[in-house]
């Protein structure tokens, strides 16, 4: 039942709920890696950014997403027997930016890094960050730069398995009220503290990574949505 790549199925039934119609949201997406959530909730939307600070991620992302050229080989990971041997795929491309089309041109991906967002605030009806927040060395800035990119109403999506850098917990300890044990909670205050309310929340959703044909990880993220 998690082959619907996890946290991707119940982000776009959340979205598809909240916009069912005609023009849809405006989206942008911090750490968008390849776009895949993009191509996911690509009908429910009226525009789209997504910004990752790898550069190779957006280029391979406006490849697969947007159908610019790609002058790499797209391959996974096939068998080590004889050494590492990877094997040529195909992926379907969507017709987007590259051919003139792509919500009409109101899609894009661009790298970027969160602390310094070539992105306009207050005018996102949702701004979305997934398995961001234990990589930041201040984890209150991400509910804070979502916050300051929403629209008045807007929603912030956010997800993550929570694998803290020692330095970063040690710092997150010394701020957190002694009734926060764990670090879905904490989190949530993070975000309550910035002036977010939790909308809807998954607080152990299982999400899979493909390594190899014949390896698989499995993550245990927190989702949650909070409108500002």
């Amino acid at each position: 039942e998690y082959w619907d790549q996890g946290p991707f199925a119940k982000i776009e039934k959340w979205v598809s709920d909240s916009y069912p119609n005609h023009p849809g949201a405006d989206v942008v997406e911090l750490g968008c890696g390849v776009g895949g959530l993009y191509r996911q909730l690509k009908p429910h939307l009226n525009s789209y950014l997504g910004v990752d600070s790898s550069f190779a991620s957006i280029a391979l992302g406006r490849h697969l997403a947007l159908g610019v050229p790609y002058s790499g080989t797209l391959s996974i990971p096939e068998d080590l027997l004889h050494g590492s041997v990877s094997r040529k795929i195909q992926i379907p491309v969507d017709l987007g930016l590259g051919s003139g089309l792509g919500l009409g041109g109101r899609v894009d991906l661009i790298v970027g890094d969160l602390e310094s967002l070539p992105v306009q605030p207050g005018r996102w009806d949702l701004a979305i960050a997934l398995n961001t927040i234990d990589m930041m060395d201040e984890p209150s800035q991400l509910p804070a730069l979502q916050h300051a990119l929403l629209k008045a109403g807007g929603i912030a999506i956010q997800s993550c398995p929570y694998i803290w850098h020692e330095a970063v917990s040690k710092k997150l300890r010394k701020i957190l009220p002694r009734d926060v044990r764990d670090s879905a909670g904490a989190v949530e205050w993070l975000y309550a503290q910035e002036g977010f309310g939790i909308v809807n929340k998954i607080t152990h959703l299982p999400w899979l990574f493909f390594k190899h044909v014949r390896q698989l990880e499995i993550y245990s993220v927190h989702l949650f949505t909070a409108r500002k």
